[in-house]
Formats: structure tokens, C-alpha cells, sequence
């Protein structure tokens, strides 16, 4: 052990990623007993479950279903209502996922974890790096989304999981007859 870990701290479970794996992983090891640290590289925990893939896609799904059932003419959908839908939905789960590792006294280290050892995890963030061992790591890093060259994503007619967070006021908006377009 080198002089910068000597005064790493000790966790039974070091999780890296905090989306459905991770999370699942670490309230589970909790619950049994042991001392869990989860190591997220973002701000907001979750992973793409929460902010980019599952939960902002079913919230867009939803937002057109509920134009389509709501009998008014005009259904266009305004992506600066869809991103504030998005965003109040994802911040709710994003706080439940806080509220559950508080409660489970999981410790969150934001930054980027990579190996110094072979239990020895370095998180590295904006304030600087700290290490932590673990006599257990579970690397649930997650995914984002596939692209195949013959189906070009060009964020106008053919969207990823990734960019429906990044709607604002100048971006498209949704008419579910005709798809994507730009905003009247």
C-alpha cells in the first residue's frame, strides 16, 4: 500500500455505478450487514435508468399518450413542458435513490472510480482523489445506446434515450401523427 491509501477507508462492498444494478446491489449488501460505498462519476445517481434511458422515455411516452387521450385538437407537445416533466419526474427518483442509501447508510463518493489495486479503489473527482479497499467490488457501470450506421441518429427524425434530456426552449416539439419536427 502506498503512502497516498494508507488512510483509505475499509468497505465490506465497494458498488461503481449507482443505476438499477448498482443500486439493487448495494441496498441488498446493506441489508445483509455490510458496509457499502457506491461510487457515481455524476451529480445525480441513478444512472440511465433514471437520467437518460428508462425513466425520460417512459415520461415522453406517457406525455403523448396523454395528449393522444385528452380529445384536444391540437397535439402538439411543448418540449419545454416535456423537459420539465421529464426533469420534476427524474429529480423525484434521483432524491428516492438518496433517501434509500441514507437510510441503508451507504456512503456515495462522486467521481470516477478506477482500480490502484486489486482492492484498492480510486475515486477521482474535481476536489482532488481519495482511495477506498473493498473486500468486494461489483462493477455495474451500466450502458448507453447503440447506434447502427445504416440507421444514422440524427437528433431531428431519429433521437436516442440520451438526447430527450436535452430538450429546451428552441428544441423540437412532439406531434404524434407526424413525429419530430420544429416547433411552430
Amino acid at each position: 500500500m502506498n503512502e497516498s491509501n494508507r488512510s483509505a477507508k475499509h468497505y465490506d462492498m465497494v458498488v461503481i455505478g449507482s443505476g438499477a444494478a448498482g443500486h439493487h446491489g448495494a441496498i441488498q449488501a446493506a441489508k445483509l450487514g455490510k458496509k457499502v460505498a457506491v461510487v457515481e462519476r455524476s451529480i445525480a445517481l441513478g444512472g440511465a435508468s433514471i437520467n437518460t434511458g428508462t425513466i425520460p422515455s417512459k415520461t415522453l411516452r406517457e406525455a403523448v399518450l396523454r395528449s393522444t387521450r385528452s380529445g384536444s385538437t391540437d397535439r402538439r407537445i411543448s418540449a419545454s413542458i416535456l423537459a420539465l416533466r421529464i426533469e420534476e419526474i427524474a429529480s423525484h427518483e434521483v432524491r428516492v435513490f438518496e433517501s434509500q442509501f441514507r437510510r441503508n447508510d451507504i456512503d456515495v463518493l462522486i467521481g470516477t472510480a478506477s482500480f490502484s489495486g486489486p482492492h484498492t479503489i480510486r475515486v477521482a473527482s474535481q476536489e482532488g482523489e481519495y482511495f477506498c479497499h473493498a473486500d468486494h467490488v461489483l462493477i455495474a457501470t451500466g450502458s448507453r445506446p447503440a447506434h447502427n450506421d445504416a440507421i444514422p441518429v440524427d437528433d431531428v427524425s431519429i433521437i436516442d434515450t440520451d438526447a430527450i434530456r436535452r430538450f429546451t426552449n428552441g428544441a423540437p416539439c412532439v406531434d404524434h401523427r407526424r413525429g419530430w419536427r420544429d416547433r411552430y
